[in-house]
């Protein structure tokens, strides 16, 4: 049995699965949100580009967090920081959106909120991951064979 076969190993990397899928759907999520109606009115319907929204903001910031995606599964520290200020710059952006009087928070409100917050839950998923048991990490030579073993020597 090979050490990649082991459920330790297993386990990590659906860790690790699991936590890309978590962030890659917080990133889709903030996006269909930033384009997507913010405020229906009468007569009136804006999106989250349009009017005194901020969704153009949030593309950016979304995208921002989508390049540092595969450094996040790899769990590096500067993308779990960019990818935690991101989400947090989102969230912050969406709640202090100020609405026209008159209208209610739309469909696209929601989900851009959503999208920020399930990616500031993927950053802290991945500091926990990052904090966890290092014995499957990413850099365990003792799994991935580039530890130099000695090699069994017979003693009399």
């Amino acid at each position: 049995m090979k050490l990649s076969d082991s459920p330790t190993v297993k386990h990590a990397m659906d860790s690790r699965r699991t936590l890309g899928a978590l962030a890659a759907s917080g990133i889709l999520l903030a996006l269909a949100g930033a384009v997507t109606i913010w405020s229906p009115g009468d007569g009136v319907t804006l999106t989250g580009i349009r009017g005194q929204h901020n969704g153009w903001l949030v593309i950016a910031l979304a995208l921002v967090a989508s390049v540092f995606l595969r450094s996040l599964i790899s769990l590096n520290w500067s993308a779990i920081a960019a990818t935690a200020l991101a989400a947090a710059f989102i969230a912050y952006l969406v709640v202090g959106s100020t609405m026209p009087p008159g209208t209610s928070f739309g469909i696209g409100y929601w989900l851009s909120l959503s999208g920020g917050l399930l990616l500031l839950v993927a950053s802290l998923a991945a500091v926990i991951l990052r904090k966890a048991a290092r014995f499957y990490g990413p850099r365990a030579p003792l799994i991935d064979g580039s530890y130099p073993m000695p090699q069994p020597t017979r003693v009399r």
